[in-house]
């Protein structure tokens, strides 16, 4: 078993890694060196990116980019493929579309390719901030998470849905306090 990465479906939370913030970096890099005609802006989002909470040890990477560049997705979708990537569309989220690394059954990273001005792009970004300025919030966010995990180890749908009540009410307190 490695300590990075994770079973497709299952939920496993992991203590904060260090060596997140490297591997990011690197992943980025690459993204860049494949995407960057296309990109605009790259952020470590998600869990990983929060310090000292449990997490699920999968990289989650949005990338933005120009909305006239939608128009070229499906070139978007055969560079990513040819670069190992495996595109899951946009899973309920217009516009957002979702790439992994790893393979059907283990991944690794979760790229959310995002127009800039989806405001999907703004939420990660406002969700990880606030957690990181509050780590008190973020260890309630924690224990959501253990207590998800415990009743739903083998079914990260429900296991996601049981946090999203969570996540909309810390991204709107974040929103009204970026308001002011």
């Amino acid at each position: 078993m490695t300590d990075f990465g994770l079973e497709s479906g299952a939920v496993l939370l992991v203590h904060f890694n260090l060596k997140w913030k490297s591997m990011f970096d690197k992943e980025s890099q690459r993204l860049k060196s494949i995407l960057n005609e296309f990109i605009l802006n790259i952020q470590h989002i998600g869990s990983t990116a929060i310090p000292n909470i449990l997490v699920k040890s999968i990289i989650d990477i949005a990338i933005a980019i120009k909305p006239k560049f939608l128009k070229e997705i499906s070139a978007i979708v055969k560079i990513m493929e040819y670069n190992g990537y495996i595109y899951r569309g946009e899973i309920g989220i217009i516009d957002r579309h979702l790439f992994v690394k790893g393979t059907r059954n283990f991944r690794t990273h979760h790229i959310h390719l995002i127009p800039i001005t989806h405001p999907q792009w703004t939420k990660h970004q406002l969700f990880r901030d606030y957690l990181i300025d509050h780590p008190e919030t973020a260890k309630r966010y924690e224990k959501l998470k253990i207590s998800q995990k415990n009743q739903f180890a083998m079914n990260q749908e429900v296991y996601t849905e049981g946090k999203s009540q969570f996540i909309q009410n810390i991204i709107a307190k974040a929103t009204s306090i970026e308001d002011k």
